[in-house]
C-alpha cells in the first residue's frame, strides 16, 4: 500500500520536466479501477498476483536449468533458457502491475467497509481522503455510488458520505473533531429535554447544533 500511495504522490508533482497533472486527471486515475462488486474484483486481482509470481518463479527455474543444461549439452537446451528468461521478465512486469491494482482495489474495499459501519463518514476519516484530499475522495466515493457498491448513500457537502435516508444537508455537518476521554454526559436546557454533550459511543465532544458525531458518525440524542 505504501508503494501505491507514494506513486500517486510522486506522479502528482512535476518531475523531469513533466507537466503537473490536474485534479481531474488524478481523480480519473483513482476511479478507473472501480467497477461493480469490488470485493469480487479484489479476489480476482489477488489471484492475478499469485499467478504472476508463479510465472516469475517458473521462469527463473527454466532459465537456470536451461542455462545449466545448455552448457552440458553443447547448447541443445539453450531455447529452454530463453523461454525461461522471457517468462521471468513477463511475470515480473505483470506482478508489478497486478500488485499495484490490487493495492488500489483493497483501499477502495476498505473504504466501503468503513463507510458502511457509520451513518455519516467524513472523507478525512478515510485513507483515500487522508492521502489525496476531499476532492479525489469525493470522486472515488461518487464512482462507488454510481457502480452500485454504495447503494442508498449520497455525498453531503463535498466532505462526507451518509445514508440517503437521513436526508442530511451540508449545514448538518461539522469538521471532524478529535475524540475526547470520558463518558457521555447529559445537560438540561430550558425545555427540559436531555441533550448529549459527549458522544456515548466514542466520547468526542458535540459541537452546537450537531446531529451526528463528527468523529464516529453516531446520531446524537436530542
Amino acid at each position: 500500500m505504501d508503494d501505491f500511495n507514494n506513486n500517486f504522490h510522486f506522479n502528482n508533482d512535476s518531475h523531469n520536466g513533466q507537466r503537473r497533472r490536474t485534479p481531474g486527471e488524478i481523480a480519473a486515475e483513482y476511479t478507473k479501477l472501480i467497477v461493480p462488486e469490488m470485493s469480487a474484483e479484489l479476489t480476482k486481482y489477488e489471484s492475478y498476483v499469485k499467478y504472476s509470481f508463479a510465472a516469475v518463479v517458473a521462469g527463473f527455474i527454466l532459465f537456470a536449468l536451461g542455462g545449466f543444461t545448455a552448457v552440458m549439452t553443447e547448447g541443445r537446451t539453450f531455447a529452454v533458457a530463453v523461454i525461461g528468461f522471457i517468462l521471468f521478465g513477463a511475470g515480473g512486469v505483470l506482478s508489478g502491475i497486478n500488485t499495484g491494482k490490487k493495492q488500489a482495489i483493497a483501499m477502495y474495499v476498505s473504504a466501503l467497509n468503513e463507510i458502511k459501519l457509520k451513518e455519516v463518514c467524513y472523507f478525512s476519516e478515510l485513507h483515500i481522503g487522508k492521502i489525496s484530499g476531499d476532492g479525489v475522495a469525493a470522486a472515488v466515493i461518487q464512482r462507488l455510488i454510481d457502480t452500485g457498491n454504495l447503494q442508498g448513500y449520497e455525498i453531503i457537502g463535498g466532505r462526507a458520505v451518509a445514508k440517503a435516508s437521513l436526508a442530511l444537508k451540508p449545514s448538518d455537518l461539522s469538521p471532524p473533531a478529535s475524540p475526547a476521554q470520558g463518558q457521555a454526559s447529559v445537560v438540561y436546557i430550558r425545555d427540559e429535554r436531555e441533550i448529549e454533550t459527549k458522544c456515548s459511543n466514542c466520547g468526542a465532544d458535540f459541537q452546537a447544533n450537531e446531529k451526528f458525531c463528527s468523529y464516529c458518525g453516531k446520531q446524537r440524542k436530542m
